[in-house]
């Protein structure tokens, strides 16, 4: 005998249900994502600059060399 019922469409609004709070919860992943891709993206423009700061700092380079290549990334 067939049953006919609320009990497989239950089982399809429930899967239903499950799919959007997965697709509000993805979304709410890439959201956050993208405002760190932007931090990333600014903050590895200054990686250059954090090396030739250290250079600077360990001694490795003189001051003028410092000067002229700080200048130069600044550009």
């Amino acid at each position: 005998m067939m049953h006919y019922g609320y009990g497989g469409l239950w089982g399809f609004g429930f899967f239903v249900i499950l799919l959007l709070i997965g697709l509000i919860t993805y979304m709410a992943i890439r959201l956050s994502q993208g405002s760190d891709r932007s931090y990333s993206k600014h903050r590895a423009g200054n990686d250059a600059l954090d090396i030739l700061n250290r250079r600077y700092a360990n001694g490795e380079i003189s001051d003028e060399e410092y000067i002229q290549k700080k200048n130069i990334l600044r550009d």
